[in-house]
């Protein structure tokens, strides 16, 4: 397992038997690297894309793809989970004011609209990200003030 240096500690004490912890710094490999080194060429790995950004997914298939391993997007947690996974929670979603964001969403709207260039539209999967743009903050996820959802901004109102 690759953890960064937030989960150390508490890494080396709950893993358990069979189990070893890599640190995510300088000089030690990385867990790209070290899968591929272990694999070799002509084996496939499977991870699910939609956990990651794009940009990690291009980087990930390229270097994949150079070393002649296959990729494929698989989410085999799903699968595990089957009929017994328990709802997603939809608590209340709260609107901040504008005392406490510093701008109105459609304001952030509008500068997002002029980066976009010659996108006709953008999605934001990020949680974080869609309760910034829109101002609103809830609590689906324990400790974070996010919702689970996803934004689609078109190029035009």
């Amino acid at each position: 397992m690759w953890t960064d240096g937030r989960y150390y500690l508490a890494a080396e004490k709950q893993l358990e038997a069979g189990w070893k912890m890599e640190k995510m710094e300088a000089g030690v490999k990385n867990w790209l690297d070290w899968t591929i080194d272990s694999l070799g060429k002509g084996a496939s790995v499977g991870y699910d894309f939609s956990t990651t950004t794009y940009t990690a997914n291009e980087t990930r298939s390229e270097k994949f793809k150079k070393n002649e391993i296959t990729i494929k997007s698989v989410n085999l947690v799903d699968r595990v989970w089957g009929n017994d996974r328990p709802e997603r929670p939809t608590n209340e979603v709260k609107y901040l004011d504008l005392k406490y964001s510093g701008q109105s969403t459609k304001d952030k709207i509008a500068a997002i609209r002029k980066e976009m260039g010659d996108l006709k539209l953008m999605l934001v999967t990020a949680l974080d990200e869609v309760a910034w743009i829109l101002n609103m903050r809830g609590s689906d996820i324990e400790y974070n003030p996010v919702f689970f959802s996803y934004l689609i901004i078109y190029s035009e109102e």
